[in-house]
């Protein structure tokens, strides 16, 4: 089992999930200390994605998209989830979700410095105060091509 290879899906739900309200308001604690001014207030405009690792709920995206880019409002995967897996499944392997979307680029603010230094490492670049990363097919990042 410890040799198992990880299986990731994405979850899209509902703006007003009841599920969802859960999510937040357990992890609310831990969300605020990443994202110090985030509110939770769901919108229909805005895409939840739940990152499901082994069917685990371990990570959570809230954007809004506007034309071709999407503003990030929450990313935030659970304690025990933190090894950047989540982030890599989300953000490279599952860039047809995004562009199905319409989503070309994804901007988000720092957060604090624990969530800036992963921003980072995920792809995003810092440009006037905010992270910004192009969403790109995985044939497009594979570099062996």
């Amino acid at each position: 089992m410890l040799n198992q290879k990880d299986d990731f899906k994405l979850m899209e739900v509902k703006y007003n999930s009841q599920y969802l309200k859960n999510f937040v308001d357990f992890y609310n604690k831990e969300i605020v200390e990443f994202f110090p001014s985030y509110l939770f207030k769901p919108q229909e405009d805005q895409l939840a994605v739940f990152v499901l690792r082994n069917m685990v709920p371990a990570g959570l995206l809230i954007v809004r998209p506007k034309g071709d880019q999407a503003d990030v409002f929450l990313d935030f995967v659970i304690p025990g989830y933190r090894d950047f897996r989540a982030g890599k499944f989300l953000f490279e392997e599952s860039a047809d979700y995004f562009q199905s979307q319409g989503i070309k680029r994804l901007v988000s603010e720092p957060g604090n410095p624990r969530h800036e230094s992963y921003l980072r490492r995920m792809g995003f670049q810092l440009e006037n105060g905010s992270y910004y990363r192009a969403v790109q097919p995985k044939i497009l990042q594979d570099r062996e091509l």
